[in-house]
């Protein structure tokens, strides 16, 4: 079996473990099925980022205040 052969079905192979894996594989391996899918889609959604920020700068702005007064001398 060629090297190609071999990568087709292993790219394949794991396309159908993550996408509908946990629909026919018996117990355990669904489990991991589900799991990766969810991770998977967890890191891809997390390379975007989140279109409506209430206010990006709010939590910032504590940060700041926070340093500030701990910067400041204490009298």
């Amino acid at each position: 079996m060629p090297k190609k052969w071999i990568t087709f079905l292993l790219i394949v192979g794991s396309f159908f473990f993550i996408t509908v894996g946990d629909r026919f594989l018996p117990k355990p391996l669904n489990a991991y099925s589900l799991q990766t899918r969810q991770t998977l889609n967890q890191m891809i959604l997390g390379l975007f980022p989140d279109k409506n920020p209430e206010r990006p700068s709010k939590e910032r702005e504590k940060e700041v205040n926070e340093f500030l007064r701990r910067a400041s001398p204490k009298n």
